[in-house]
């Protein structure tokens, strides 16, 4: 075991290190810390529609939280999303289209799952439950 680890471990060994004191560090320093989420807040664990939550926290607020830096506010959040929605998986959907409709976004978009394969189900941008940003970037 302990080959092992050397061998594939040590190539990472200068990459490891107390992430609560190297972020704290950096914001003490002015640097700036970006921190990066999927999923919105209908799968967050807290606000999300129950039992069809992640196990985490999707909101942005509760990124320092995550990180171990609870004491730090975010100064600025960028939303960036893409034009239409999508979902994986069983549980309400708000807005969800079918049938061609949702095949021709489908195949537009290429939405279908990376390491099944499954079409993953399409819909409208329902900005009702859409974050509170700084700024917000639409793609796709």
């Amino acid at each position: 075991m302990i080959a092992w680890l050397e061998k594939f471990g040590l190539p990472f060994a200068d990459y490891i290190c107390d992430t609560t004191e190297h972020l704290d560090s950096a914001i003490k320093a002015g640097k700036s810390v970006l921190f990066e989420a999927q999923l919105g807040a209908l799968r967050d664990i807290d606000f999300g529609i129950c039992p069809y939550t992640s196990s985490s926290a999707t909101i942005a607020a509760y990124a320092p939280i995550g990180a171990d830096i609870p004491s730090y506010k975010l100064d600025r959040v960028i939303g960036i999303m893409k034009a239409y929605s999508t979902c994986v998986g069983e549980g309400p959907f708000t807005a969800e289209l079918f049938d061609e409709e949702a095949e021709k976004l489908r195949r537009a978009g290429g939405e279908y799952g990376a390491a099944t394969g499954r079409p993953r189900r399409v819909g409208v941008m329902c900005l009702r439950h859409v974050m509170v940003f700084s700024c917000r970037a639409l793609m796709r």
